[in-house]
């Protein structure tokens, strides 16, 4: 446990957050974390030292830089409670001051006073790990969207094994602290646990299930939380259930298909109504979109081939989405004739615009592309009977997806659209990473929180989508249809349309 050394109390061993240790770690000694009176800790106050005692109490770093610790002890119980200086620096606050800047990195190699503000806003936003873990089970208040945005973004600085044993290293506090006190920090912490449980089960595996178990059956009770122990291990029992009934729904993305089976009959779909297609479609994108896990969205795993296994649904949509761009000028140049193709093509362009009504922004996308593709494009002809009608309604859907200004009338779309509504994936990958390259991961050695508050900004606006599904009725025959998609290959395409238009048009 723990022992004293007449100057407050010393961890008996080193936990590390896995990436360094202190230099007294380092060194095959352990640090050491003094006491100091309750009201001694205040915001403001930069500590470095990460060790916690496997049964003590973690030390309280705090959320701010610029006062120094030497010679300065530190209380480990006591919580943040702030000076006037660093009061009213929060995210939201500095951005009604208008003192918020960019995400995205200055251009200029010169110190701008943008720049300077952005690191200043940098500093006052960063943590440490034990600090963090402070805030997130203070007694005094219960910030409950902090609560959110750390069990979303934590992964980044810690992993979950880790992140468990110091939330339990929390709840032991050391012997001295007024009973009131401990008694909100134990139950702070078991609200802490219970969010975790409930919202990112998929976090504990085998080893972690079994070491909350013994805290609950063992470690609770001992200090009379019976009512905590068995609201945490309901909720435990049950996410233990859906967690089984899931292990054998497993989802994949075949690396062949028989084209003779799955790839539909252009003319056959000719027959199928825009308005049914794009409910369809909408339904399949829906659940796809509604599988992600904001985990998918750190560290731009999806974006790296030996990462990717992290973001399986993220990787799964992009998937989804090429090979049904591909697929819109497939079915197009399966047809042999230039009216057929006009037919197609509109048929395409009517499902969009529905899919636009319905805000369905990703199979929009789509159909967007492959109407695009150079194969397509090229196809002078069968575009020239086209009606004007369906090239209008083709424009305003090239004109609501359109990237300039950084998606600008998309985006405004989103930010008065109701739900349900399926976002274009896309963007929301090129601003994580513009995030993640414009933005430190550390300042002065300590965690960004600022980054992850951006990073959870994106991941919540995801969340609110997810929430609400689309109420179309699944069509059992239509669905097989739009669901397994064998394109041809881009070359392949071009090869195609060179065969069904092979000269220049000229209406």
């Amino acid at each position: 446990a723990s022992v004293s050394d007449g100057k407050g109390w010393r961890p008996a061993s080193p936990i590390s957050s896995g990436a360094t240790q202190s230099s007294a770690a380092k060194a095959g000694g352990v640090g050491k974390i003094r006491s100091l009176p309750e009201s001694g800790l205040r915001t403001g106050v930069d500590v470095t030292d990460e060790e916690v005692s496997p049964r003590g109490h973690i030390s309280a770093t705090t959320l701010s830089r610029g006062v120094s610790t030497e010679n300065m002890t530190i209380d480990p119980i006591t919580d943040t409670a702030g000076t006037e200086e660093s009061k009213g620096n929060s995210p939201a606050d500095l951005l009604a001051r208008g003192k918020a800047s960019s995400p995205l990195k200055q251009s200029s190699n010169s110190m701008s006073a943008s720049t300077i503000e952005r690191l200043e806003k940098d500093r006052a936003h960063s943590a440490t790990i034990n600090s963090l873990i402070v805030r997130l089970t203070s007694w005094e208040s219960h910030d409950h969207s902090f609560v959110q945005m750390f069990f979303t973004v934590y992964r980044s600085f810690l992993s979950p094994v880790v992140l468990l044993e110091k939330l339990i290293q929390r709840y032991h506090v050391p012997h001295g602290v007024a009973e009131q006190t401990r008694h909100a920090v134990q139950l702070r912490v078991g609200t802490a646990l219970k969010h975790w449980i409930e919202q990112e089960f998929d976090d504990f595996n085998s080893e972690m299930i079994g070491r909350l178990m013994e805290f609950i059956t063992t470690d609770l009770p001992e200090d009379n939380h019976t009512h905590l122990a068995s609201r945490l291990q309901a909720e435990l029992d049950q996410r233990i259930v859906e967690k089984q009934e899931r292990i054998h729904q497993v989802d994949y993305l075949p690396d062949s298909l028989d084209r003779s089976v799955f790839v539909p009959s252009a003319r056959l779909l000719l027959r199928i109504s825009p308005i049914e297609l794009s409910e369809q479609l909408c339904l399949l994108d829906m659940s796809i979109f509604r599988k992600i896990h904001p985990a998918e969205f750190l560290g731009l795993a999806w974006s790296k081939e030996s990462t990717q296994h992290r973001a399986f649904h993220v990787c799964h949509s992009l998937a989804r989405l090429n090979s049904f761009s591909q697929w819109v000028p497939t079915t197009i140049l399966l047809l042999e004739t230039a009216e057929l193709r006009a037919r197609m093509i509109e048929k395409w362009i009517h499902a969009g615009t529905c899919l636009l009504a319905n805000k369905n922004y990703q199979s929009l996308m789509g159909i967007i592309a492959g109407l695009n593709i150079s194969s397509c494009t090229r196809l002078k002809q069968s575009w020239s009977l086209v009606s004007t009608a369906y090239k209008k309604m083709f424009q305003e859907c090239e004109e609501t997806m359109s990237p300039n200004q950084s998606f600008k009338t998309y985006r405004a779309c989103l930010s008065e659209a109701f739900r349900p509504l399926c976002p274009y994936l896309g963007v929301y990958l090129s601003d994580l990473t513009a995030i993640d390259s414009g933005n430190p991961d550390k300042v002065d050695g300590q965690i960004n929180l600022y980054k992850h508050e951006l990073i959870h900004g994106i991941c919540s606006r995801v969340r609110y989508f997810q929430e609400v599904n689309y109420s179309f009725e699944k069509d059992d025959k239509l669905s097989p249809l739009i669901t397994h998609l064998c394109p041809l290959s881009e070359n392949h395409l071009y090869n195609l349309s060179l065969v069904r238009e092979r000269k220049a048009f000229a209406p």
